[in-house]
């Protein structure tokens, strides 16, 4: 029930030609609500049933001779509609998301209705409903409770999934955008060990990096105009220097004064192995400039960008 698609030929962006594909069934919690072309879905993770909601995993005598006692894989974990199943975000399933709407069945959509979903990868480019004004490369798109359209992460229930590659305001109504969507990492944040000098992403936002591993400095560079929220942990793991510099346009406040020039770089120095472990949390503000909300530094070196 997965496959390929190819969208070469749809207008936008150049987008990725291939998408993951994925039939599943729409089963709305409330049963009157309308699935839509581009809206996100989760799996129905607790729904205690098959695809088809028989309660009984069917048994058939030819797969119970050869030890199996199921038809299929999945029957015997009991309950495959939870990798069928498909429902609107709510509180409870958000970790299960699924994916986005590519296409309606014979339903249109109606409770019932057989959908094709893209399935999230980080990789290809999917047109997703949203209700943001997105900017390519910086706008980071949620899941969230209640909400068909991706929309800005929030302390409540959301899920931050995508970022936004086209640039366009679709803050007066939903509209569909190109966008990266990935999966929900369920349990515990995202650590990246970087060995050279890299860029992140505002999508990446709520992700812990270290230079564990570098046999040397290393750069990492913030993303220019991150949404206010967009927050990262740098932690020093190897005795090496690790610098943090401004994108273009912003600066990192910190200490007395209104803090470094547009591109600049805030080092933390370990100086040696006993230091390893000094850390720095910073957080986008509304400005585009960076603000430290804790830190772990025994000794730290700011200096101007070029």
């Amino acid at each position: 029930m997965s496959g390929n698609v190819s969208l070469m030929g749809v207008a936008g962006p150049t987008s990725d030609p291939l998408i993951q594909v994925k039939e599943v069934f729409w089963r709305p919690s409330t049963s009157t609500t309308i699935a839509k072309i581009g809206q996100a879905v989760c799996y129905n993770s607790d729904l205690a049933a098959d695809y088809k909601e028989r309660t009984t995993t069917p048994v058939d005598s030819q797969a119970a001779s050869n030890n199996t006692g199921t038809p299929y894989a999945e029957g015997s974990q009991t309950y495959n509609a939870r990798i069928f199943v498909v429902e609107e975000p709510a509180a409870g399933n958000l970790d299960a998301f699924a994916g986005v709407v590519l296409e309606l069945g014979p339903n249109g959509g109606a409770d019932g209705d057989k959908l094709k979903i893209a399935v999230p990868n980080g990789v290809s480019m999917i047109p997703v409903l949203t209700d943001q004004n997105c900017v390519q490369g910086a706008t980071v798109l949620a899941v969230k409770a209640g909400s068909a359209a991706f929309t800005a992460p929030s302390a409540g229930a959301s899920r931050v999934v995508a970022v936004a590659e086209e640039t366009v305001d679709r803050s007066a109504a939903n509209g569909l955008v190109w966008a990266r969507v990935r999966p929900v990492v369920p349990h515990g944040v995202v650590v990246e060990d970087h060995t050279a000098n890299d860029t992140l992403l505002a999508a990446e936002s709520g992700s812990i990096h270290t230079n564990a591993g570098a046999s040397g400095a290393i750069t990492l560079t913030l993303p220019s105009g991150a949404p206010a929220g967009t927050i990262f942990t740098f932690v020093v793991a190897a005795a090496q220097n690790l610098a943090i510099r401004a994108g273009s346009g912003d600066k990192i406040i910190f200490g007395a004064t209104a803090g470094l020039a547009d591109g600049g770089t805030l080092t933390l120095a370990p100086g040696d192995a006993n230091n390893v472990g000094m850390c720095i949390t910073l957080v986008a503000l509304s400005s585009g400039d960076w603000l430290p909300i804790s830190a772990f530094v025994q000794a730290a070196s700011g200096s101007e960008g070029s």
